[in-house]
């Protein structure tokens, strides 16, 4: 009777059953605590992955070139963002080439586990991987056009122009009359070089050095080519159709405001020229014919174009010497066969002329109205910003940086 009633008492059960359970719940807690950390370390682990991947496209497409410069780079990040205490493993990087134009950094971190040492797991380790891109896959051109009449000698900062129209001799600009053929001017563009003034053609042989130094420094190597032509009183190609960024740096580098005299043919409808001309339009209708191949990027025959005009905007013609944008037809003319129009406005200094004035009231309109859209319009008030403005077109033409993977 006592051993029945023992077998079917129920007075314990819920104190036996609480007993029994408590390991698994404590368990289950645990396995949810640990599961929540191990979550919130990989989100932590991903977005040091994605930022460590952004800041080294960014920087290879400045110039950092080579696995370990970027994997350096690369470890910065990722250490710096999940801090101390983290133990990253197999750290890599992957750099560009010139048909996967990505960077890839991969890895991977131990999670201490508060609970996972109860089944013999005190860490785990969890992998991170991000992708950025660097740039287009696309077959591309880029073809310049540099305004290189005596306007763009004008000095590049305030502190130079004030200094210029101390020691100046009446040209408004450091005017290259290299045969001093002018009474009263001495050839401005040296005395500007022996002073240390700084003009807006320095600024942009500058610029484009940056500009090759990153397309060498991309990979593209047949992705994509360069053509530089200049235009004032006469029109020149100084390079066509080259897939050597160091052509473009060397052509970039010799880049002169020519002489107010200058050799070669005149192209505008005057015979002759005392102080140079800005024959903007024609310069315009000569380089269309030369830009070839234009497509969307699926070969060597179908590049995406892309037309960089870097000039004040002022036009001129004869034989009254009118001054004004006269270029409209022209930009319409490039955009209508797909080709896409950036323009770089440089200053110009104030003038007393009335045809200047009244020119430089339409200037800014007409250029942006050249470009393929306003965001490919660049005012460069200074010569720092005529850098500022190329750098900002090779992001554009090669493709932004942004997380692919």
């Amino acid at each position: 009777m006592m051993l029945k009633n023992i077998l079917f008492c129920e007075g314990g059960n819920f104190a036996i059953m609480t007993a029994l359970l408590i390991p698994i719940i404590l368990l289950s807690a645990g396995f949810a605590v640990d599961y929540s950390m191990m979550t919130l370390e990989l989100k932590r682990a991903q977005e040091s992955a994605d930022a460590a991947a952004l800041a080294a496209s960014q920087a290879y497409n400045k110039g950092l070139s080579g696995e370990q410069a970027l994997l350096s780079l690369a470890n910065s990040h990722v250490a710096g963002n999940l801090g101390a205490g983290y133990k990253v493993s197999n750290l890599a990087v992957t750099a560009p080439t010139a048909t996967n134009r990505t960077v890839r950094v991969t890895g991977r971190i131990n999670v201490p586990l508060y609970f996972g040492a109860l089944w013999n797991m005190p860490t785990k380790e969890i992998s991170f991987a991000a992708e950025a891109s660097v740039g287009s896959t696309a077959y591309s051109q880029i073809v310049f056009l540099v305004d290189v009449s005596n306007s763009m000698s004008v000095p590049g900062t305030d502190a130079d122009l004030k200094r210029w129209k101390i020691v100046s001799d009446g040209c408004q600009f450091a005017c290259h009359d290299s045969l001093a053929r002018k009474a009263g001017y001495k050839d401005g563009v040296q005395v500007a070089k022996e002073l240390g003034i700084k003009l807006k053609m320095d600024f942009i042989r500058s610029a484009m050095a940056a500009f090759a130094a990153r397309a060498k420094a991309s990979g593209q190597t047949g992705l994509q080519t360069y053509s530089v032509y200049t235009v004032g009183t006469t029109f020149n190609a100084l390079l066509e159709n080259s897939s050597n960024a160091d052509q473009l740096a060397t052509v970039g580098a010799a880049l002169e405001v020519e002489p107010t005299y200058p050799p070669g043919v005149i192209i505008g409808p005057g015979k002759a020229t005392d102080d140079g001309w800005s024959f903007l339009e024609d310069g315009l209708t000569l380089v269309r014919p030369k830009i070839r191949n234009i497509g969307d990027g699926s070969s060597s025959a179908k590049r995406k174009t892309y037309f960089v005009f870097m000039t004040d905007g002022l036009d001129s013609t004869t034989p009254a010497r009118t001054f004004g944008p006269f270029y409209a037809d022209e930009c319409t003319a490039l955009r209508g066969v797909g080709v896409e129009v950036f323009t770089v406005q440089t200053y110009y200094p104030p003038s007393t002329d009335v045809g200047v004035q009244n020119a430089f009231k339409r200037i800014p309109s007409a250029l942006e109205a050249c470009a393929s859209k306003p965001e490919n319009h660049f005012m460069a008030d200074d010569g720092t910003a005529i850098g500022g403005a190329l750098d900002k077109i090779y992001s554009q033409v090669m493709g932004g940086v942004r997380l692919v993977r």
